[in-house]
């Protein structure tokens, strides 16, 4: 990434800190406690005759605020559809999503504080609040959606995931619109996921499917490869049947690097037959805050499960929900147990399990039913 990062900053001096649309972007900050926070802020021209949508737009590790501005190039999609875009600055150029290295800051606290502030300062609607970021900054709109939930509508990842350790930490409270982009030859972030850093995005997918109550299995479509020269093809996975109008999208790039896709800047393999801001933008107009939290209280109500005990050493007893499908799934995602809780007072046999934290999942024909458990040797 050293090739991206001085790219970048020749750039950002060239072009004197200005988006390429002429609109200048500002440079702000919030105070978070003792902490002063940097962000950029694009507003697009004209006279607001309505609240706009807003899109914070995080930086990959190592990487800054209008690196991320220029690569992304995703000013000149907000001028023409009008909504703003803010490029927040992460400390010691990282966001704090699980790892050991990087900053340990409160990114969420600074994320929520932003949200309240540019709601309250500029002409934003907060039913439409959007995250997306490029690697460590997908990572983080992943930590959003589990942890932001009541405020962020939806997240776009573009060469992130999420870390191994977090996945058993995440309870969203309703079904949260994601979307992932992701090369399968990127070496920073691998597609089939790598020790303590990621995920493989495949159970990634299937995580968010089960937390969105959708299908198990895609529905897969090949985008046309329009430019053969980029090396790579893009194939789309949508899964269907998702609760509260939710969605699970991947755009799973064959031989793509790690990448924002369309590009100008060009550094390793970057597809060039869809654009990432385009096809970012096109998901987040397709939801709100409201619609969501409406549509799964209506039909996909969130509660927990009643089980015990919890730390557990061998069986769990779940109550009251006969005939219902149940998942257990490992801290890295991974699908380790499933079946049919048969009997009102259900005994769930983990004794072969490793001592750890798992995330058991119920699900009926209109219900999600997720619980932290701790399998414990006594």
């Amino acid at each position: 990434m050293k090739n991206f990062h001085t790219y970048c900053i020749i750039v950002a001096i060239l072009s004197s800190c200005l988006s390429l649309t002429g609109q200048e972007t500002r440079l702000k900050n919030i105070e978070l406690g003792e902490i002063l926070r940097e962000y950029r802020l694009f507003t697009p021209s004209g006279t607001a005759t309505e609240k706009l949508p807003l899109v914070l737009n995080f930086h990959g590790f190592g990487s800054n605020a209008i690196q991320q501005e220029i690569y992304s190039g995703m000013n000149g999609l907000a001028e023409t559809e009008k909504f703003i875009v803010a490029y927040p600055e992460g400390l010691l150029n990282s966001w704090n999503v699980g790892w050991t290295f990087g900053t340990m800051s409160d990114d969420v606290a600074f994320a929520s504080a932003l949200i309240d502030e540019l709601i309250a300062t500029q002409d934003v609607d907060p039913d439409r609040v959007y995250a997306t970021g490029m690697s460590n900054g997908g990572f983080f709109s992943y930590r959003l959606a589990c942890e932001l939930n009541d405020k962020v509508a939806a997240i776009a990842s573009v060469t992130g995931s999420m870390v191994p350790t977090f996945v058993p930490l995440c309870s969203p409270n309703r079904p949260v619109p994601v979307m992932q982009i992701h090369g399968t030859q990127d070496e920073t972030v691998p597609y089939a996921g790598f020790g303590v850093i990621n995920i493989g995005i495949d159970t990634l997918m299937a995580y968010w499917a089960q937390q969105n109550g959708c299908d198990a299995e895609p529905t897969i479509e090949a985008i046309p490869d329009i430019n053969l020269e980029d090396e790579s093809a893009v194939e789309k996975q949508f899964y269907n049947n998702c609760g509260g109008e939710s969605e699970v999208l991947l755009y799973r790039v064959f031989g793509g690097a790690h990448t924002w896709p369309g590009a100008g800047i060009i550094l390793g393999v970057t597809n060039q037959d869809i654009s990432a801001t385009v096809e970012i933008w096109e998901f987040f107009k397709r939801h709100t805050l409201q619609s969501s939290l409406i549509s799964s209280t209506d039909n996909l109500p969130l509660q927990t499960v009643t089980i015990s005990p919890n730390p557990v050493f061998d069986v769990i007893t779940v109550d009251d929900h006969m005939d219902e499908h149940y998942r257990v799934f490992g801290i890295n995602g991974t699908l380790v147990m499933s079946g049919w809780i048969t009997s009102d007072r259900y005994r769930l046999d983990v004794t072969h399990l490793e001592d750890g934290l798992y995330q058991l999942l119920i699900t009926s024909a209109d219900q999600i039913y997720t619980a932290k458990v701790i399998k414990h040797r006594h």
